[in-house]
């Protein structure tokens, strides 16, 4: 449980898509954007991050980013 209450009314809901290829679509929500952002570029980017290999982050890293 978080030490804050979270106001789930700031939630966001975000998209990560492909330029060219229609199907390579991520979708996924946040209530701060600025955080969840750095997050995805450091499970990105940080190999010894756990989620470095998910195949969003290959395809993000294979496509430049």
């Amino acid at each position: 449980m978080p030490k804050t209450p979270i106001d789930y009314s700031k939630t966001i809901i975000y998209k990560i898509e492909h330029i060219e290829n229609d199907e390579f679509v991520y979708v996924g929500h946040t209530t701060c954007w600025d955080k969840r952002k750095c997050l995805h570029k450091f499970n990105c980017l940080n190999e010894r991050s756990k989620k470095y290999n998910l195949k969003l982050y290959q395809m993000m890293r294979e496509n430049g980013g």
